[in-house]
């Protein structure tokens, strides 16, 4: 579940140092979001680091680095990026929901933290994506549903929100699951995602053919 909250943490952080005003980063990290969403690890990675250059306190680039790193398959590496991230932003919602999600904690501890952050970035939907799957992990599936509810409703458009959200559903057998399973897989047509459409199709078949 991890690669969810790695698909919101593509989405621009807040807050942290602003950055220089100037074009150059701006345009090095326009370039690196699209990059990214292309698929184009190398290239996204090198207009982070060429923002970098011009704003060393971007949190939004640290944090670029980071999931890009993520995706090359480098956990150590990104967690280093994100803690970074938290050097000059240590609120910083989209790096704490990645540490948090990488197991960096003990579930008690997470939970709390995440919910004292929630308190701070109500609508910060990669927190409530995190602590969603936090509370999965240890089978609480109710609490796991209003939890990517809540991401769901700052994020609607969002492949692996709709997603996660159909699998709690789905575990707590209501029938609007099968109506996420496919706003997952008909927003997965238009915008990069981490979870199986095949295992989505699966449950959708499943789900429906039983009515």
């Amino acid at each position: 579940m991890l690669l969810a909250v790695l698909a919101l943490c593509t989405a621009r952080a807040e807050g942290g140092t602003p950055l220089q005003d100037d074009a150059t980063p701006y345009t090095s990290l326009a370039a690196a979001h699209a990059a990214l969403e292309a698929g184009q690890l190398d290239a996204a990675r090198a207009h982070y680091i060429h923002a970098l250059r011009q704003a060393p306190t971007a949190v939004e680039a640290r944090n670029g680095v980071a999931v890009v790193l993520l995706r090359q398959g480098d956990a150590a590496g990104a967690a280093s990026w994100f803690r970074a991230a938290l050097e000059v932003s240590p609120d910083d919602p989209v790096a704490h929901a990645a540490l948090y999600s990488l197991g960096a904690e003990t579930a008690p501890a997470s939970e709390d933290r995440l919910r004292r952050l929630l308190g701070r970035h109500p609508d910060a939907a990669a927190l409530y994506l995190a602590l969603g799957n936090l509370l999965a992990r240890q089978d609480r599936w109710a609490e796991a549903q209003d939890a990517y509810f809540r991401a769901y409703t700052f994020n609607p458009d969002e492949p692996d929100v709709l997603f996660n959200l159909a699998v709690g559903l789905d575990h707590l057998r209501q029938r609007s699951a099968a109506g996420f399973y496919a706003r997952a897989l008909e927003a997965a047509l238009l915008r990069p995602h981490s979870f199986d459409p095949e295992q989505a199709r699966g449950r959708l078949h499943a789900l429906t053919a039983t009515r």
